[in-house]
This record gives structure tokens, C-alpha cells and sequence, in this order.
């Protein structure tokens, strides 16, 4: 399925999805957003407050505090960001 938090009030268009197909920019991809929930990920990460850790306990403090085995199992695909294609003018 695809995710989307809605959280910023951006919708539900396919630029804002956070799992875009394999050949698409979604929202993760992009280097710099913000988030106004301030989740791992974004430019304007915030750590989780300690009163995140008392169930139930928080996404934001659940994605800190993952193991190294759990993060290495995390399949993670790398995107060439695409290339502007340039108008090639005929010879004369």
C-alpha cells in the first residue's frame, strides 16, 4: 500500500506519498522538508520527549530507539534523481 501522513496538510497526491514506486520521487526522497510532526527524516527532526517512551508509546520514539539489527534489515532502495532532458536543435 502506499503511506501518506497528512500531518502538513499537503493531501494525498502521489508526490506526497512517503513509499513511492521505484522510479518515482516521493516525499522521502526530497532533501529538504519539514514535518509538522517533526518525525526522523525530515529537515526539522526533533527528538522525542521522554514522556514519548510510556506506552502507548510514540512512532517518532519507536523509529529512535530500533535496534542495528532491526535498521539492517530495512530494505532501502537508492534513486538517481532524474535528469532534465535538453532540446536538441536541429542542424541547419
Amino acid at each position: 500500500g502506499k503511506y501518506y501522513c497528512g500531518g502538513c496538510g499537503c493531501g494525498d497526491r502521489k508526490a506526497t506519498w512517503l513509499n513511492g514506486s521505484e522510479d518515482e520521487y516521493s516525499k522521502l526522497d526530497y532533501p529538504k522538508l519539514e514535518c509538522p510532526l517533526k518525525m526522523p527524516g525530515f529537515s526539522n527532526y526533533a527528538i522525542s520527549d521522554p514522556d514519548e517512551g510510556v506506552p502507548p508509546i510514540t512512532r517518532r520514539y519507536f523509529i529512535e530507539n530500533m535496534s542495528d539489527n532491526d535498521i539492517n534489515r530495512v530494505v532501502v532502495t537508492v534513486h538517481d534523481p532524474p535528469t532534465e532532458e535538453k532540446d536538441e536543435e536541429p542542424d541547419a
